[in-house]
């Protein structure tokens, strides 16, 4: 977590050339869910903050077929939206959050490309007469190769696998565009196409469509592979503790509260993690920040109340490099509201759980969403201490 400013564009430029000239000379991230390896002669490049421009899914011509034999309709939901060209359909996902690193060793595991890529507020729903299976808030897990949804307010279940072997990439001004990777079906999705639509034909490792990714690059770096890093690919754990700052919150008629799967044990407030990605640098002075990522709450977030007023943020997203939070608010995905001050925070293991502790929540919109109308509240109010406690998932 650091304050510094983000790289420049020209940084940014360069360093998305980079990624693309790699993803052309391979074609593949694989997907082995080994630690991940580091070799002597490898050049980590890092995108710590993607965000705009889409991923899409074109459906396969034969998967569209099957479903419409069934009689089951595709639509999109939420800020999705789909378009059809010579009988051919195309959902496109807006990207809210993410984060990417690019291996130069392509033998990198858990894969040469790793990171977590979120589509909060858009999904996708398959229907067949009064029988609904919605797929919302998708997540892709590069190095993983899945794509997740939530499923019945349940987040991380994984409905795709990726494979990226025929993969393409060029570059748009600052945007890294991949195509070609091939979406199929997991048993995961399969089990749920065939309870909701009574049908075995829609069986896993079926070719649903192919996957097109356009992601905005604001900031880039790079590192040697022989760096002391601790890389955690697709994170689980207990969850991101906030502790509340009650005794300095209450004189200004200020209260915090938890929201959707989030637990209060007191002044804590704990949110699970669904997912993520996260890397620890051991060199302190490591810029944009020793600790880069994306930290996902699916289903979860908190309510800052003040007087009458509330504001109310779901499935928070923590990017530790750009000391950024972004989450949901009144429907719209991506909203910045909060900062992380990691300027006293510390890291510890417990096992295998990476351990951070110290950071700061700081509200620096008080204003949004007219809960301080009168202007009282400061910009940059500390609402809670963090507490994320990470591991492997």
């Amino acid at each position: 977590m650091s304050a510094s400013p983000r790289p420049r564009e020209g940084l940014a430029r360069r360093a998305v050339a980079l990624v693309v000239l790699l993803l052309v000379a391979s074609g593949c991230t694989g997907s082995d869910t080994r630690p991940a390896s580091r070799a002597t002669d490898d050049q980590v490049t890092v995108l710590p903050a993607l965000h705009g421009r889409s991923t899409s899914v074109t459906l396969d011509p034969a998967a569209a077929t099957s479903l419409a034999a069934l009689g089951v309709t595709l639509r999109p939901t939420g800020s999705a939206t789909a378009t059809t060209g010579q009988g051919v359909t195309t959902v496109a996902f807006p990207i809210t959050a993410g984060y990417a690193e690019v291996h130069s060793d392509h033998r990198t595991r858990p894969g040469w490309i790793d990171g977590s890529l979120s589509h909060d507020g858009s999904g996708l729903a398959l229907t067949a007469g009064t029988a609904t299976l919605q797929l919302d808030d998708l997540v892709v897990d590069p190095g993983g190769s899945r794509l997740y949804a939530t499923v019945a307010g349940r987040p991380a279940v994984p409905v795709l696998a990726l494979d990226g072997r025929r993969v393409t990439a060029r570059v748009q001004g600052t945007t890294l565009v991949l195509d070609g990777t091939v979406a199929r079906l997991t048993p995961a999705a399969a089990a749920l196409l065939g309870d909701a639509f009574h049908t075995a034909s829609l069986s896993a490792g079926m070719v649903l469509g192919t996957l097109h990714v356009a992601a905005d690059a604001t900031g880039a770096v790079s590192y040697p592979g022989t760096a002391d890093v601790t890389a955690l690919s697709r994170l689980s754990g207990s969850g991101t503790q906030l502790t509340v700052l009650t005794a300095a919150l209450r004189p200004l008629g200020v209260s915090v509260t938890g929201t959707g799967a989030a637990t209060t044990a007191g002044a804590v407030l704990t949110l699970p993690i669904t997912g993520g990605f996260l890397a620890v640098h051991g060199e302190p002075g490591f810029r944009p920040g020793r600790f880069l990522g994306s930290v996902l709450h699916q289903g979860s977030g908190l309510v800052v109340h003040a007087g009458t007023a509330q504001l109310a943020m779901t499935d928070l997203v923590l990017d530790p490099g750009t000391s950024t939070v972004t989450g949901t608010v009144d429907g719209v995905a991506g909203v910045s509201l909060l900062t992380l001050d990691g300027s006293k925070v510390t890291l510890s293991k417990t096992g295998s759980d990476v351990v951070i502790d110290g950071a700061v929540l700081r509200l620096t919109v008080p204003d949004l969403g007219g809960l301080d109308p009168g202007g009282h509240l400061p910009a940059g109010l500390p609402i809670a201490t963090v507490h994320i406690v990470a591991a492997q998932g």
